[in-house]
């Protein structure tokens, strides 16, 4: 009797827990579109919990306004390979076209975050032949170009993932495959790759700017260095400086376009 108790309480909480998320999703969303309809939308993050730390010490809420006018949008540990067989999560597409309608679509920016999860967990092993490996990365780049068109945007950026760790604890899940080296050595294999994907791609719609954070972000090693991480892998406050130092030079040269 008291196993069956138990488990009705975990049921209750689990759908307590998915109604609360998707209670805050829909306000989220609809306090982003209201922002975005007002004109008081400056800069939108999507994409894993980088996207998050990038910009916020904290993650409290999927959705949400930072008190600078930035948002941030997080929707879950989703990998590179996975936005270029599949593209962004059709909720976040819908909300990106919803927004091309407001009056200042053309001036929102769009940032995108994802692929560190892709070097630690699975670009290792297929490192024997780096081209079929990183084929994706084209497609990958060309769907987030599509989706910050299909917003109205001018201007993209995409987050070159952050260097490795070797002190970040290993999670459920998100195995850690391959030495510190080599996945120091795929993942700048992946940014050579994104760096002649951007060069590449269609000049009409919104135009694709990388933030490139490597050479600031490595120690000696290429690994991610400690000082600018609160955890050994999500940036503190001074990589969230560095980060945006980043941003706004992007951001001021192509103010113009």
């Amino acid at each position: 009797m008291t196993d069956l108790s138990d488990t009705r309480v975990r049921r209750l909480r689990r759908t307590v827990r998915r109604y609360r998320a998707r209670t805050q999703g829909f306000l989220g969303v609809a306090r982003l579109l209201l922002s975005a309809f007002l004109g008081r939308v400056d800069e939108v993050w999507i994409g894993d919990s980088h996207a998050v730390h990038m910009n916020s010490p904290t993650m409290v809420t999927a959705l949400r306004r930072l008190p600078d006018g930035r948002w941030v949008w997080h929707v879950g540990p989703r990998v590179m390979y996975s936005i270029a067989r599949e593209g962004l999560p059709v909720a976040a597409l819908r909300v990106l076209r919803l927004a091309s309608r407001t009056r200042r679509a053309r001036d929102i920016v769009w940032a995108f975050s994802f692929g560190e999860i892709d070097v630690r967990c699975h670009l290792v092993p297929r490192m024997s032949d780096p081209e079929a490996a990183l084929e994706f990365v084209p497609l990958y780049l060309e769907r987030l170009r599509r989706a910050a068109t299909a917003a109205g945007a001018r201007r993209a950026l995409v987050l070159i993932p952050p260097p490795e760790s070797d002190v970040y604890p290993e999670q459920i899940g998100f195995p850690v495959v391959g030495s510190l080296a080599e996945r120091i050595e795929a993942s700048h294999a992946l940014r050579d790759a994104m760096v002649r994907a951007a060069k590449d791609l269609p000049t009409d719609g919104a135009s694709v700017h990388l933030i490139d954070i490597t050479e600031e972000f490595s120690d000696e090693r290429g690994a991610m260095r400690e000082d600018l991480t609160y955890d050994g892998l999500h940036a503190n406050d001074i990589g969230r400086g560095v980060t945006r130092a980043h941003v706004v030079e992007i951001l001021e040269a192509t103010a113009d376009d």
